[in-house]
């Protein structure tokens, strides 16, 4: 009897544990179409900007 006890205590605190560990999902990432458009959001927000460049040859 005792064991089973000690097993939901275990598994209760473990179930608390895992749950308080549980991160939310980030918000959602808003694009920007042009570098002068991010650069006026982020000192608007005072983030930071990420810019990739490609090129295809």
């Amino acid at each position: 009897m005792k064991y089973v006890v000690w097993r939901g205590i275990v598994l209760f605190l473990g179930f608390v544990f895992l749950n308080s560990c549980a991160q939310q999902a980030p918000p959602e990432i808003k694009w920007a179409s042009s570098l002068e458009d991010a650069f006026s959001l982020a000192i608007e927000k005072d983030q930071p900007v990420v810019a990739e460049f490609w090129s295809d040859g």
